[in-house]
């Protein structure tokens, strides 16, 4: 199961999110704190400076914390030691004697606790210590009574002084607990109790509204127009009083969650919550992790592009129209609906290539169908800028990207998605004309 922060990147920040500086300020902070849903708790923490974490984390609760540790200590769907550390690390800043850090550890359910010193801890009795080579030896530490050693069998400095100081704990507080940690961490499988543990964790997700990865694949599939549901659309192209959206911008969407703000608050609440779904689904198929804040808002540009393209393709500028058809179809649908429209451009541009057979596109075809994005990226720019201007080059690459965007060097960012027919226009006339370029 892949995750993602993306639950809390809103259209427009909502009013009972408050940011951790604020509720520090607030009466009773640790039951506001505690009462924030676990994605949006990560979320906050993971924005803000270190200085407010430090304040923040004595006063979650322990499921926090494991829901904290479920999302930032696993990367492809693996655990993943140092992000769990990072999130245990603080209490060890806090309080200098170890107690928090001693608590917070032992409370964690018993498969975090072994799935993270397995495989990282080697312990042995004081028969196999004194038949070791004396360099050998120097490699163990010894434990209370010189009858059992132990040595860390990894080598990454910021392990070793997790562990170090999480032994150190441990015998400072529970002798008994110590010893019976390090045995299991010596002894147990890794990939067992990170296999047990995964199957917990994929639930817990799952509770918090996190998508699976197979479920998420489907918001990558193109959907045609007819699957689409349009109500009154003939009724209301045919109305002259049809409220007609005159944003300078042209993502057509944000006129429509504008509208909706106005006349539908209670939908305009519940389109909110349908595009966080439809974020949380990109991510997890495209693999996002969730510390990649920056890529996560980049999702949060792709699916209002679309969306709005769908929308502006099928509604024109008429915001009523537009309004029916969001409250009949889910965000996600009217996305791949989008996604097909900038998918039937890339097939004209590849049956244009084949015509002429340019044998550079011939090859990047291939890898568009066999979805290989990122060497298709790389073989585009490396074949290509030895013909073509840099700039006509990119916007080839926009072209044939997964999530197609409009190339602007004279913008503040070096890429647009395509967010309306006229966008998509320009799109395609950029297009022909570099083909016609290459003909020439």
């Amino acid at each position: 199961m892949k995750k993602n922060s993306l639950e809390y990147l809103k259209h427009s920040k909502p009013a009972y999110t408050p940011k951790l500086e604020a509720i520090l300020n607030a009466p009773s902070p640790a039951k506001h704190i505690q009462n924030l849903p676990i994605p949006e708790l990560f979320y906050h923490l993971t924005l803000t400076d270190e200085e407010t974490k430090l304040q923040v984390m004595p006063l979650i609760n322990q499921e926090q914390l494991t829901g904290l540790l479920d999302i930032g200590g696993w990367k492809d769907d693996r655990i993943h030691p140092k992000g769990i550390m990072a999130w245990l690390k603080p209490y060890l800043e806090i309080d200098p004697t170890k107690k928090q850090f001693y608590k917070r550890f032992q409370l964690l359910e018993e498969e975090y606790q072994i799935a993270l010193g397995c495989g990282r801890i080697e312990m042995i009795d004081l028969e196999t210590y004194e038949d070791l080579a004396s360099d050998r030896q120097d490699l163990f530490n010894h434990l209370p009574g010189n009858e059992l050693f132990y040595r860390l069998l990894t080598t990454d400095e910021k392990e070793v002084e997790f562990f170090e100081n999480l032994i150190e704990a441990m015998f400072s507080q529970n002798v008994a607990y110590a010893y019976s940690y390090l045995a299991h961490c010596h002894s147990m499988p890794p990939n067992e109790t990170e296999h047990q543990l995964s199957r917990f964790r994929n639930a817990r997700l799952e509770e918090e509204g996190f998508i699976p990865y197979e479920e998420s694949l489907l918001c990558l599939r193109p959907l045609k127009k007819s699957e689409i549901k349009i109500p009154h659309l003939e009724q209301a192209d045919s109305n002259e009083t049809s409220i007609i959206s005159t944003s300078v911008s042209s993502n057509f969407l944000k006129d429509v969650f504008a509208y909706f703000y106005e006349n539908e608050p209670k939908i305009h609440k519940d389109l909110e919550l349908r595009f966080n779904s439809l974020g949380n689904s990109i991510a997890a198929a495209t693999k996002v992790e969730p510390h990649e804040i920056s890529v996560l808002h980049t999702i949060q540009q792709i699916s209002s592009a679309y969306v709005s393209l769908a929308l502006n393709s099928l509604c024109g500028s008429s915001l009523e129209v537009a309004a029916e058809v969001t409250k009949n179809n889910h965000p996600q649908i009217l996305f791949r609906y989008g996604l097909h429209l900038l998918r039937e451009s890339q097939e004209k541009f590849f049956k244009e290539a084949r015509t002429h057979k340019f044998q550079e596109f011939l090859e990047f075809e291939r890898l568009f169908d066999q979805q290989k994005w990122a060497l298709l990226q790389t073989k585009i720019i490396e074949d290509l800028s030895k013909d073509l201007p840099y700039e006509q080059c990119i916007h080839i690459a926009g072209c044939l990207h997964q999530f197609p965007y409009l190339y602007a060097p004279k913008e503040t960012t070096t890429q647009r998605y395509i967010d309306s027919s006229q966008a998509l226009s320009t799109w395609e006339a950029g297009i022909e004309k570099i083909i016609k370029g290459i003909k020439s």
